[in-house]
């Protein structure tokens, strides 16, 4: 029988994926290899397994073909760290595209929220500058319709004292007429009456 091999068998090759689980997806961690621990290796592993199979007559295992045996689970560890890290390699990669190409999505984005912004922004100003100026014009308007409203109301006050002016003299002038009219008219009757008392006289 072999010797014991005492020293415990570490896996050096693939370290452990711990540090990387806050920052890798929940998908990409299921690409991870799983840990494997090598048993520690000795003569009663040996021995248990000469037991269980009691029918088989196997040869003495010497330390080469312990050797070899641990050599082939070491490769077989580094050929599934290494499948391990291509898919982590590849899932990281396609991710860093994704990433990629939503930042530049988002990039775009900006840019053309901030051209609809400033167009927006200037159809604003443009409609601020032309309530600005018909604002303008509506008081030069009210402004000017003021002024000639208090124009024709004083020309009004002026026209309604001279109307009431020349009405004044218009009337006088007709209260004279009357009574002048009326006085020749008495003068008539006057003379009309002396007259035809000379008449009935003769």
């Amino acid at each position: 029988m072999p010797k014991m091999l005492k020293k415990t068998i570490k896996n050096k090759f693939y370290a452990d994926n711990d540090f990387m689980s806050e920052y890798v997806p929940p998908s990409i961690k299921e690409d991870l290899p799983v840990k494997r621990k090598m048993d520690k290796i000795n003569n009663d592993d040996f021995n248990e397994l000469e037991n269980k199979n009691p029918k088989r007559n196997k040869p003495e295992i010497s330390g080469e073909i312990v050797i070899e045996k641990v050599l082939q689970i070491m490769k077989h560890q580094i050929d599934s760290g290494k499948q391990g890290n291509q898919r982590l390699m590849y899932s990281l990669s396609t991710l860093l595209e994704q990433m990629e190409g939503d930042f530049i999505t988002l990039k775009e984005n900006e840019k053309r929220l901030q051209q609809l912004n400033l167009a927006h922004l200037k159809c604003v100003q443009q409609a601020n500058n032309v309530n600005k100026e018909r604002i303008q014009c509506l008081k030069e308007i009210l402004s000017t319709f003021h002024k000639q409203c208090d124009e024709q109301e004083l020309n009004q006050q002026n026209d309604y004292k001279k109307l009431e002016t020349d009405l004044a003299a218009e009337i006088k002038m007709l209260h004279k007429k009357l009574i002048e009219e009326a006085r020749r008219k008495q003068m008539q009757n006057v003379q009309r009456s002396i007259i035809n008392a000379f008449e009935i006289n003769d």
